[in-house]
This record gives C-alpha cells, structure tokens and sequence, in this order.
C-alpha cells in the first residue's frame, strides 16, 4: 500500500518509524534524493502528529535536510516539548493528589504512553491528559480538579441530564489556561461499545515509573486494545495512532498474540485489532506475530479495503465538504465497517442515530420519563435540521 504515498508522505512514515537504525536512516536518505516537497512534509509531521518523531529522525540526516526545513522542525519541536513539559508537571501534581484523597487511576496516552512505548516522554504530541477512573470516584475527581481551577465544558440544566449524559458519553473535559484533563469514567461511548471487563483492567494493570512518580497503566493485552480501539474510534485520523501500535508490537511477547485475539474475539474488536496491526506492518514495518498474520490474511478483503481508505485520509491536506459535520456523533461508515459481528453495527446504527449527547441535552432537556422522545428529536436534529442549517449557511455565504 506504500504505493500509495508520495515522497512527502513516505518520508514522514519512514522518520514515524522511529526505529533510529541504520536501515531507518538509508531509507530517509533514498526518499530525499527522489526530491521531497519539503512544505508538504512538515504540514504532513503537524497534522499527524508525528512531528518529533520526524524531527528526531531527520537530525542524523541533517546533511540532506535543507537548513530552512530544518530550522522550522526544530522551532515547532521547541514549543511542542515546552508544552509537553508543562503537561508532564501537571500530571504529577495532579496524580499526586488524587493518589492523597484515595482516588485510582489509570493513565493512558499522554506522557505516559510515550514514555512508556517510545521511551522518552516528549517524542509522543499530546494535547490533553487521559485516564481512567472508577464511576464512583467521579464526583471527587471533578471537584478535585474544579478545586485547582479547572472549568468543565459540558454545562448541563439538571441532575438527570446529568446522569443521561454519563450513562450514554465516556469522559469530561476539563480545562485550564493551555492544559486539558479528560477524566474517563468508560474506555467508550455507548454508541460504541464494547463489552470490557473494567474490574479485570484494574487487576491486570501494571505500575510505570515516570519521572520517580509510580502511575498505574494498562497491561500489554490490555494497551494493546485499548489503544486498537482509541484509533478506529477516531477513524484513525492521525499517524501516530498506527505509531503507538506500531510500538507495542515492537516490544510485544510474541506468545501474547493468542490472548490478544481471543480477547479480541470476545470484545467484538477482532477486525479492529487487525486492521491496527495490518496498518503498524504495512506503513511502519511492525514485527507483527504470525498468530495474528494469519487472522488478517483471513478477513484481507475486508481489511485491506478499510486500510486503503485510512492511508488515503491520513495524507490528504485537501479539506473535506460534508454535508453532516465530522464529529463521532454522526454515523460513519467507516467506524461501521470495522465491526465484524452483525449485533455490533446495527447497535452502532442504532445508538449513533438516536442516542443524546450534550448539545441535544443542552437544548432540549426533557424529565426523565420523556427521554423516548430523544429517538426522534436526534435523527431529526443531526440528519435533518443540521443539513439544511449548514447547507443554508453555505449557500447565503455563496450568495
């Protein structure tokens, strides 16, 4: 599929690989002698969030690297690790009194995730702070946070909405001045799901050091999926998604690729997982198990297919006109296409039609015994009204 990449989009894969070797280094310096459009490159490093990586990658090869890219990488690098380091002190501050009031959590993403699958805290871009938290300990990490002046974005009328809202999203988030904390009390919304085995995430957690703070994260089988399932939710948006997978194969046991497939097989994510790891090989050349080959060599139609379309969507700078807006919200065909079992994606139909979120809780909140009413009022709202506002908006724009 690398067949499909121009020179730009297969020198950022080739500096994503992130495997700083001699091979990685030869194929950085073919890929610049073929000619690069170096601009498209570094928008290509910023929109997939790979940039370090692509920065860290190009200095042993700073000789072929025309000094005004060069210069412009090292500056955008700059500020991302400035930022960074002010997210890496926060969540230190942050984990430390919330390990005080008796509160567990589970990191994920972030700093944690990369030091933990690139072993430096700064060659992962991230722009908010993730965990995971027990849904009984959510009033007290949200006060906790409110206490350190963070302000929430979701603002709704009453107790009840309240309550809908954590029953149908997965997370809040908070923020403060350029920080943002997302406290998670599901891995998933209910518009799709997955049957995870929360208390069992809990029991097989393992314990990161970061920076002399001890963080509780995910297990290998665990991260693994997890971090399958982030990337399809986010229809695989950026490169650093396949980069992370891409990373836990490289330090996988190869004996876990059973238990990863038949908890994938239970979760209802075997496609997902696949496609995961068919991306991380065919991209960024991850040591995949052959346990795991063979399922995708299994179900390659459907995967390749879906694979294509990533690839395609993950180097693109054209904008996209929809008529619907982009937002996890709206039913995509994509995220439809990546689960393998009938049940799943007429739930995924179902729930993304009718299900409310925030903004339908906001403007029409409704007492508890007339949310029914919400099956109509969403389909209407997100598939009918939502198109004609925007279709008239860009027609009196037009005008």
């Amino acid at each position: 599929m690398k067949r499909e990449l121009d020179s730009a989009a297969e020198l950022v894969v080739a500096c994503a690989r992130c495997t700083f070797d001699d091979r990685q280094r030869a194929d950085i310096r073919a890929t610049i002698a073929r000619g690069v459009d170096w601009q498209r490159a570094v928008l290509l490093a910023e929109k997939n969030y790979v940039l370090p990586l692509v920065f860290e990658s190009l200095a042993s090869c700073r000789d072929v690297v025309p000094d005004e890219t060069y210069q412009q990488l090292a500056g955008q690098r700059k500020v991302l690790r400035f930022r960074a380091e002010l997210f890496v002190d926060e969540l230190l501050r942050v984990s430390a009194e919330l390990e005080a009031a008796g509160i567990a959590v589970l990191h994920y993403k972030g700093p944690v995730s990369s030091d933990l699958l690139y072993g430096d805290r700064y060659r992962r871009t991230y722009f908010d702070l993730d965990f995971l938290v027990r849904h009984d300990n959510l009033r007290e990490v949200s006060r906790l946070l409110r206490d350190r002046g963070y302000r929430c974005d979701v603002d709704l009328p009453t107790e009840e909405s309240r309550k809908r809202f954590e029953h149908e999203q997965k997370e809040y988030v908070f923020v403060a001045g350029p920080i943002c904390i997302e406290p998670h009390w599901s891995l998933t919304a209910r518009r799709y799901s997955f049957p995870i085995d929360y208390p069992g995430l809990w029991e097989r957690s393992a314990v990161h050091d970061l920076g002399g703070a001890q963080l509780r994260t995910f297990g290998p089988i665990d991260m693994l999926l997890i971090l399958s399932m982030v990337g399809a939710k986010a229809k695989w948006k950026r490169l650093q998604m396949v980069a992370d997978i891409a990373q836990l194969y490289r330090s996988m046991q190869p004996e876990l690729a059973l238990p990863v497939l038949e908890q994938a097989a239970r979760l209802g994510c075997e496609r997902i997982v696949l496609l995961a790891a068919h991306l991380a090989e065919t991209l960024l050349e991850a040591p995949i198990p052959a346990a795991i080959r063979a399922r995708i060599d299994a179900d390659r139609s459907a995967v390749e297919k879906i694979s294509l379309r990533v690839i395609r969507g993950l180097f693109s700078l054209k904008p996209k006109t929809l008529l619907l807006p982009d937002s996890p919200h709206i039913f995509s065909p994509l995220l439809f296409s990546m689960r393998e079992r009938v049940r799943d994606r007429l739930a995924y139909l179902v729930q993304t039609a009718t299900a409310p979120h925030e903004l339908h809780l906001r403007r029409f909140p409704l007492p508890k015994w007339a949310y029914p009413a919400y099956r109509i009022i969403v389909p209407v709202h997100d598939y009918v009204f939502t198109p004609a506002a925007r279709s008239m908006r860009a027609f009196l724009r037009s005008a």
